[in-house]
């Protein structure tokens, strides 16, 4: 479906942080570098799904570039359904593998951009209300940083998937860098990847 689109059950509010979990440890404990891919599980389902987590934990993989949109997760302010993204961080985490996690995309709620059009670019790819944005990202980390410390902040901006201003986006990851770091100082932030 669309980044657009209602998930398909009813989200449930928020709770004030995930349930308690052990951290695991991670494949590349032992070894001089990260080993990491751009996936994109959270568009498949079933046996297909198996088989790319399967793939992933073979070839020795340790980081998964991935997750899931902000319009996914809270499709109303502070309504929220993390049912996909704890499965996707759960099942990575029971192969040694961390989730590099992308912050992105206007939940439709909180875009600066049109929201009256069938095209959910006009506001998908379009800058998000700031003050928003910061709670999104700070929740998220909030959540997951017992297991997840790489945060990107949004997709490739370079080629239509931010259609605001560079100074938009320079403001936009400013701000979201640090409530990342406030939520979790030993996070590492990461521009949106080119």
């Amino acid at each position: 479906p669309a980044p657009g689109s209602a998930p398909a059950s009813a989200p449930a509010p928020a709770p004030a942080s995930a349930p308690a979990r052990t951290a695991v440890p991670l494949k590349a404990a032992d070894r001089a570098f990260r080993y990491g891919v751009c996936s994109h599980l959270r568009r498949y389902s079933g046996a297909d799904y198996d088989k790319l987590l399967a793939a992933i934990d073979r070839l020795g993989v340790d980081v998964v570039r991935d997750g899931y949109d902000w319009n996914s997760l809270e499709p109303a302010e502070g309504t929220w359904n993390f049912q996909g993204m704890d499965k996707l961080v759960n099942d990575l985490g029971a192969r040694g593998v961390e989730l590099q996690t992308v912050l992105a995309f206007s939940a439709k709620w909180a875009s600066t951009g049109r929201t009256d059009t069938a095209d959910w670019h006009d506001w998908n790819n379009r800058a998000p209300r700031l003050e928003p944005f910061k709670t999104y990202a700070t929740t998220m980390v909030n959540r997951y940083k017992d297991r997840i410390h790489l945060w990107e902040i949004w997709n490739e901006p370079e080629i239509g998937f931010w259609l605001s201003s560079p100074s938009a986006y320079v403001e936009l990851f400013n701000a979201a860098s640090a409530a990342v770091m406030q939520a979790d100082p030993n996070a590492k932030v990461l521009n949106g990847g080119f």
